[in-house]
């Protein structure tokens, strides 16, 4: 269990994590340990990187090789406030220092999210992904925008206008994200990108003429089927053809409403 947490406006959690600490290898620490190293960042921010045996070769005050080590934690933080904090990581710091030298950074980030997370923000307006594996992903205040990528995730997007995305490969058993709470307000949206409900319609507010409620599609043209009983949204690429539904989200039943805040992206 991964868990991130952050503390600043308008935060971007997974551009944050993977952006800044792929780059931090290429500064010089202020501090090397075998439990510590911390890195002096732009704006005043430090970043600090704990773990256990951290073993790396310096040269020129840079670091050049990793010897060993496992890394537990990452914070990043200012005027001793933490920011964004991300621990109980377990990753294996010469394998992630390799990826990262080879320029293989889309690795890199699988090890860094691969695991099962909870993320978290405080303030504001955030972004908010997991990446891979089964996430928890909390919003709370704000107008956030909650992407669980791949795995079994729940999104709570709490108070605010929220956004719900789904842009990764459909699998109903092993990709479907419970969103708690939805609320019916104005503002709430699901946003299914194109590419993967390919069939769904244009870019846009979903046409609620392609919708089913219940169990199964009552046409052809039908895209989405949604339960008012049980919560469980489908997609549907072909209707009532050949083609099997799949489970990608499932709500609090009997939200009536849900399928209006659909909208199509690309």
């Amino acid at each position: 269990m991964t868990t991130i947490v952050a503390n600043q406006d308008a935060d971007t959690l997974i551009d944050t994590m993977t952006f800044d600490f792929t780059g931090l290898l290429a500064l010089k620490p202020a501090k090397v340990s075998a439990r510590e190293m911390t890195f002096k960042l732009d704006y005043g921010y430090v970043a600090r990187v704990d773990g256990l045996g951290l073993n790396v070769v310096l040269k020129n005050g840079k670091i050049v090789d990793v010897k060993g080590g496992t890394i537990q934690a990452v914070t990043f933080y200012s005027e001793h406030e933490i920011d964004v904090s991300y621990y109980d990581i377990n990753v294996n710091f010469a394998r992630m220092f390799d990826l990262i030298s080879r320029g293989k950074l889309d690795q890199a980030r699988a090890m860094l999210f691969a695991q099962d997370d909870l993320i978290m923000a405080r303030e504001e307006d955030d972004r908010l992904y997991g990446y891979a594996g089964n996430d928890l992903l909390n919003g709370q205040g704000g107008d956030d925008t909650l992407n669980g990528g791949l795995g079994n995730d729940t999104l709570i997007g709490t108070n605010g206008n929220d956004t719900f995305v789904f842009d990764t490969k459909l699998d109903g058993k092993k990709n479907v994200d419970r969103i708690d709470v939805f609320y019916n307000g104005p503002a709430d949206r699901l946003h299914l990108d194109n590419d993967v409900f390919k069939a769904i319609g244009p870019v846009g507010k979903f046409d609620m003429k392609n919708l089913a409620y219940g169990n199964a599609a009552k046409d052809a043209d039908d895209r989405l089927i949604y339960s008012r009983e049980t919560g469980q949204i489908w997609y549907d690429a072909d209707g009532t053809g050949t083609i099997a539904k799949i489970l990608f989200a499932k709500t609090q039943a009997g939200f009536s409403e849900i399928p209006a805040h659909i909208y199509i992206i690309d």
